[in-house]
This record gives structure tokens, sequence and C-alpha cells, in this order.
């Protein structure tokens, strides 16, 4: 999950579910190999998947309080002393609406609603306490989101300064190692097109001109993402596409650039698919 699509996510969460008290929980009915539980930041780090049973104990009967967004790619629902973390997109059915069969966690509300997480290619589902700050327990905020004030250009250009850029390309680094929390594959394509840099392009050989789009675009690529509901290639809380125009997607593949009116090429890349427009992004290597 990118921070764009997390914070759509949460808008449609706080307006759909908040303030409403759990009837039922049911954690881990389908196990995934690549579905994580954890009620500690300890057996996160170890994968563990022993308190998967716990986590229903923990949360019947008590209030969705709080709905918020964390280091950039999980959506968080604050019940009671404890707040549900997870990089799964959920999906919300009401009470006249079937749930999916299959799911990792499913919680049902006293008016016959329903969330449900059904990951596809895996994440993680974490049920931590909460500080005296309204944080989850023990958690690492050192990171500014990449929407706040506190993420300026020289901080983003220190990162750069600080990391052994090697061979990185730009897709490793920006998408890889959790270097920027929030940024994913998905995210990266429209950012890099709009910065018109390509996401096998070297790092080390970039310009200041090139760093300054690549930042001013995940900015603003990001905040018109959210402004409109998400991108046209991701459903949202209740199934829906967003009203974002990717450039460079599925949706475009083979189509004109909007730009230059190339066709966009497709390529596989580092573990997934890079769009992008031959023209307007040359590989600088």
């Amino acid at each position: 999950m990118n921070i764009a699509y997390a914070y759509v996510i949460n808008k449609q969460l706080h307006d759909t579910i908040l303030g409403k008290t759990l009837k039922n929980v049911i954690a881990n009915q389908n196990p995934h190999t690549f579905v994580w539980f954890a009620m500690e930041p300890s057996q996160a780090s170890q994968y563990n998947q022993i308190a998967a049973p716990e986590i229903a104990k923990y949360m019947i009967n008590n209030v969705i309080e709080k709905c918020a967004v964390f280091n950039g790619a999980q959506n968080c629902l604050y019940i009671g002393n404890r707040v549900l973390m997870s990089d799964i997109t959920p999906r919300f059915y009401n009470a006249l609406e079937r749930p999916p069969k299959k799911h990792q966690l499913l919680l049902e509300f006293e008016d016959g609603s329903i969330l449900a997480y059904s990951a596809s290619l895996g994440g993680v589902i974490n049920l931590f306490q909460i500080d005296q700050n309204g944080l989850p327990m023990r958690a690492n905020v050192n990171f500014p989101m990449i929407l706040s004030n506190e993420f300026t250009y020289k901080f983003f250009h220190d990162i750069i300064l600080k990391t052994d850029l090697k061979s990185l390309s730009v897709k490793q680094f920006l998408a890889t190692k959790n270097r920027i929390p929030g940024i994913d594959n998905n995210l990266l394509q429209d950012i890099l097109w709009d910065a018109q840099v390509n996401p096998k392009s070297k790092m080390k050989v970039l310009n200041e001109e090139e760093y300054h789009r690549i930042y001013n675009s995940i900015k603003t690529v990001t905040r018109e993402i959210i402004s409109v509901g998400g991108k046209d290639t991701d459903k949202d809380l209740f199934g829906n596409y967003g009203g974002f125009k990717s450039k460079v997607s599925k949706n475009t593949y083979e189509k004109p650039c909007a730009r230059c009116a190339t066709n966009i090429m497709k390529e596989a890349y580092l573990g997934g698919a890079i769009y992008y427009c031959p023209q307007c992004q040359k590989v600088k290597a």
C-alpha cells in the first residue's frame, strides 16, 4: 500500500465505520503464507502468527474510536487501548451485501455491516497497544510523512547524500528498503512520468534539477491522487476505482503518452512491472 491509497482508504473508513461497535471478529480463517499477525512489535519482527486467535478477544464489544495512517502505508483503527494496523486494503460491506468467503480478518459490527481484509499478495495485521502519545507501542516515527511540511527538499536531498547509491536505479532508491515510507511501485510510476525520469535511470547520474523534479512530483502527484479518491487502477473501500487517470499503467500500456503521443512501454524490472514513455523518460545509466 502507498500513502495516497492509504489516505483515500482512511477517509472512507473514517466516514463509514467511526463510532461503530464490534459484534464479532474472525481472525485467520483462511491462513495466507504471506500474511503475518502480531500482538507486540517483537512478534511482528519475527513474523509471528501465534497471536491471530487472540485478536478477537481484544476487539469484540469495543468501538472504533479513530482512523489514521501510520508510517505512510498502514491504515490504523483505534479500538480501546490498542490499534489495529494493516497494509492490506480492507473492503466494506453493508448489512445487505455478501462478504467474501475467504479472508484473513473479518470485523462484524452491531448494525450488520462488515469490514473484511482479504490479501492477494500478503501483508501484516498487527494489534499493538498504544502508548501515552496515542501511538503504536514502540513505534518508529522518526521519518516524516512525505506530504508533511517536515518532508522538505533538503530532507529528501539529505537521504540521497547519505545513501551509497552505487548502481541504484531510481526505482530501487524510491521504492525499496523502505527508504521513503509511503512510496511503492504503483505510486512510483506516475510520480516518475510527471518528473520525466525513467525508473531504470541510475540515481548517481541524475542532476540536481532532476532530483528537484522527483521531489516536486512526489508532493503534487500524491496530493492529486488523494484529492480524486485514488487511481483508476485501484479499487477503494467499496470496490470502486479512483478518479485519477494514470498516465503510465496497465490502462495506458501501448497507448499514446499524454505528453508527447509516443506509445507507453511496459517492462519487467526488479520483480515487478514498470511503465514509462520512452521519449519523455529516457534512461540515464
